[in-house]
């Protein structure tokens, strides 16, 4: 599972270690993500893609106060609603 900060904000990353794990036959591979690290939609839907060839698992949002004190939503909702499309 990759977690903690925003581990979206360096996607290629994540990635590198889902794909890994996925190689090495780990059978869970998950992200805990905020859902905002992007307000470009191109860019939240490459991520998307990017997670979705790494062989990342479940995408758990965490939703907090935080969110609606500085965090826009309707990027976390693009995020959302385009990762449930693939």
């Amino acid at each position: 599972m990759t977690f903690g900060g925003e581990p979206l904000l360096y996607p290629e990353i994540v990635c590198k270690i889902h794909k890994a794990a996925k190689e090495m036959g780990i059978p869970k591979r998950d992200v805990i993500t905020n859902g905002f690290f992007s307000k470009d939609e191109n860019r939240i839907r490459e991520v998307v893609s990017m997670l979705t060839e790494s062989g990342a698992g479940s995408i758990a949002l965490s939703v907090d106060v935080f969110h609606q004190e500085i965090i826009p939503l309707e990027p976390v909702k693009y995020f959302a609603e385009t990762f449930s499309d693939e």
